[in-house]
């Protein structure tokens, strides 16, 4: 932001704030604080809509990211129950399926690029073609 335009937002809220302080004390318009709560709701309000803006922007990469975990679990619970690992509880299965999920994720991916066959498309393709059999198992 440039100073000539902090300059006029710093007038205008100026002018504005001693509109209403004058307005108040010559017609008695009532309790100017009022005006100035009314002002921060309007405010917070915006604040919210802008957040709400900015996590939408984001809704892509956190189905992404639930998609990568998942379909990782399922790789990993199919390895572990292939070489017959059995796990205590629920939460130790999950940890140690999404480790072994990401790291063959990640071997994958090492070894397309290795192949010189790492491109958006067949990756994407192939990602979701997972996520589809981990939906499906």
């Amino acid at each position: 932001m440039n100073t000539a335009r902090l300059k006029q937002i710093i007038f205008s809220v100026f002018i504005v704030a001693w509109g209403a302080f004058i307005l108040n004390k010559v017609y008695d318009l009532g309790d100017i604080d009022y005006f100035f709560l009314t002002m921060k709701n309007l405010a917070l309000a915006l604040s919210a809509l802008t957040q709400l803006k900015i996590i939408a922007g984001y809704l892509g990469d956190f189905i992404n990211l639930f998609c990568l975990v998942s379909s990782s679990f399922v790789i990993g619970t199919i390895i572990l129950s292939s070489w017959r690992v059995r796990s205590a509880s629920f939460l130790e299965e999950f940890i140690l399926g999404v480790g072994l999920g990401l790291s063959v994720w990640s071997y994958f991916t090492f070894s397309l690029g290795m192949l010189g066959a790492l491109n958006v498309v067949l990756f994407k393709s192939l990602f979701w073609a997972v996520f589809a059999f981990s939906l499906w198992y």
